[in-house]
């Protein structure tokens, strides 16, 4: 891993994770209060966004393997940074069990 000194790149990526983690946060009360159809459109279409968003995320995440592998993090490590398509296939497959197993349960409690 990268352990140069604090830059303006490492404060720019923590307050752009600290934003998302907000927005984040955020979306999960309204979700969590939304209703079952809602939320099974929602999880539907993110696996499709999932699915057809593959190959400019695998292309992402290669720049942040190589970006990585540059600042010496470990092999295992890498392996687990490393998205496949059958990594992200079984992201979006993921997804639509989660889908399926709450609609065969007949649930439409809040998260």
């Amino acid at each position: 891993m990268n352990n140069s000194p604090v830059n303006e790149a490492n404060l720019a990526n923590d307050a752009m994770i600290e934003s998302l983690a907000v927005k984040a946060r955020r979306a999960q009360k309204t979700l969590a209060a939304s209703s079952f159809k809602t939320r099974t459109s929602l999880i539907e279409s993110i696996a499709r966004t999932i699915e057809s968003s593959a190959s400019s995320i695998l292309e992402a995440n290669a720049r942040d393997v190589a970006r990585e592998q540059e600042a010496g993090m470990s092999a295992p490590l890498l392996d687990r940074l490393t998205l496949t398509p059958s990594r992200i296939e079984a992201i979006a497959s993921a997804n639509a069990r989660d889908v399926a197993r709450e609609q065969e349960a007949g649930m439409s409690a809040p998260l």
